[in-house]
């Protein structure tokens, strides 16, 4: 194996891990505020383990960043797409798990679910996720030159990202 494609595997277990971890937290997060409704004040939030490789394949998302940008598709048409992509991978991950028995999830009880396993009431809150995970992702590379080496395949970097943050815009909002 050379060198570039172990460099490869090496940035996608680490995205594929940053992504699974970052799912995580948001679930908690989520399933913590949303225990405020049942006015439940301990604020358990939880996840399951089987979220963590659909979180993870978020990462190969991320590649189609600079394709949007180099096509001038706009923040909300990113937005759009994401949400897209987040409710095709949870329906189809759904549809495998639940096939199985495993599904940690059955959205049934809500009037807007699709076969129990998505729910089209949480679009507005799969678009701020997705915008707002990956805003905060690439803010947080292209803030330290050196994480993004380590995340984003090297071919896909302008030199000048690494070589001078100063002029680095990437993370700007657009």
């Amino acid at each position: 194996m050379t060198k570039s494609i172990a460099n490869s595997f090496k940035t996608f277990g680490r995205s594929f891990l940053l992504c699974g971890l970052c799912g995580w937290c948001m679930e908690i997060l989520f399933t913590a505020l949303h225990s405020l409704r049942r006015r439940d004040l301990r604020l358990t939030g939880n996840t399951s383990l089987w979220m963590f490789p659909i979180y993870g394949s978020a990462c190969l998302l991320a590649p189609l960043k600079r394709l949007f940008e180099h096509l001038h598709i706009s923040r909300p048409g990113r937005g759009l797409f994401y949400m897209a992509m987040i409710f095709t991978v949870e329906y189809l991950s759904g549809r495998l798990l639940w096939k199985h028995g495993l599904c940690p999830w059955d959205y049934g009880k809500s009037r807007f679910h699709i076969h129990r396993i998505i729910r089209l009431d949480y679009a507005p809150w799969w678009f701020l996720a997705a915008l707002s995970r990956f805003t905060a992702l690439l803010h947080c590379f292209c803030q330290h030159p050196f994480l993004m080496t380590l995340f984003v395949p090297h071919h896909l970097l302008h030199e000048e990202m690494i070589s001078d943050p100063e002029e680095n815009t990437c993370g700007q909002p657009g």
